[in-house]
């Protein structure tokens, strides 16, 4: 991964991903490398000692945006679409860092309870769910990039 979570102070323990998605490409195909490289995080956030709990809650944030990106953005784009997220444990501390290259977003905004309602296809909710579970969540657009991070304390489980 080309940028990893900045984490202060030595003895960091990484681990970063890179998703590249083709222009208009087929969610279903795309969900299936989501789900491959979920395996991968998995075992790192494991190898790391993080607890079920907080192993959960990391997944669910990374399945989360890399769907998001991969059922929103990738079928309008005429560019293939870069996903890169990583994690980094020190101190009892992991954080979570997600970016892409799609259009700039504002997943602080309150879902529209009514159009999800009508139609749960169009989604709405996961960054509800997300902001819930991780109320310390980050966004910033930098660089062309839409850029989320999250740190959370981890026992060791």
């Amino acid at each position: 991964m080309d940028r990893q979570p900045e984490i202060a102070g030595a003895g960091a323990r990484e681990y970063g991903i890179r998703l590249l998605f083709r222009p208009r490409s087929e969610p279903e195909e795309n969900l299936r490398v989501i789900a491959d490289k979920g395996l991968e995080v998995q075992d790192f956030l494991i190898r790391l000692g993080v607890d079920e709990q907080a192993r959960f809650v990391f997944n669910l944030a990374y399945e989360e945006l890399s769907t998001n990106v991969a059922r929103h953005v990738v079928p309008a784009s005429e560019r293939a679409v870069t996903v890169e997220c990583g994690f980094a444990a020190a101190g009892g501390m992991v954080t979570f860092a997600f970016s892409d290259d799609g259009p700039a977003f504002h997943p602080f905004e309150p879902p529209n309870l009514d159009k999800a309602a009508a139609d749960p296809s169009q989604g709405g909710m996961g960054l509800a769910l997300l902001r819930r579970i991780f109320p310390g969540m980050e966004y910033a657009r930098r660089e062309g990039r839409n850029e989320i991070r999250v740190t959370v304390p981890c026992r060791e489980g």
